[in-house]
């Protein structure tokens, strides 16, 4: 079960920074996403359209060690440490995950 006032109150932090939500739809952007997570949620950091889909199609072909594979990740590592910064400055307990299985996703209780 997601905790909504934390939640919104995630989503006004990090907009009130100038980051925008994830748009999904006939106009999907980059941007965060935020999801529910046992111990409070977590906020992922999803790159452009364009460059998401090269991921995609680059890791189904096996092709892990491909330039956008390596930038996307390190463009995802970089958000996560923002996100974290922005959200401990706005009193928030923020941190990115210690879960192999989630690199790249920050953890807010």
């Amino acid at each position: 079960m997601i905790d909504e006032a934390l939640a919104v109150r995630v989503a006004h932090e990090l907009q009130t920074a100038g980051l925008q939500p994830v748009s999904r739809g006939s106009n999907p952007t980059g941007g965060f996403a935020i999801q529910p997570f046992e111990e409070g949620i977590l906020v992922v950091w999803d790159p452009s359209p364009e460059l998401s889909e090269t991921v995609v199609q680059k890791i189904t072909t096996g092709d892990i060690a491909h330039p956008a594979v390596l930038h996307s990740g390190t463009i995802e590592h970089a958000m996560a440490e923002a996100i974290v910064i922005i959200l401990r400055s706005a009193g928030l307990n923020a941190q990115v995950s210690r879960d192999d299985l989630s690199p790249a996703t920050v953890e807010v209780s």
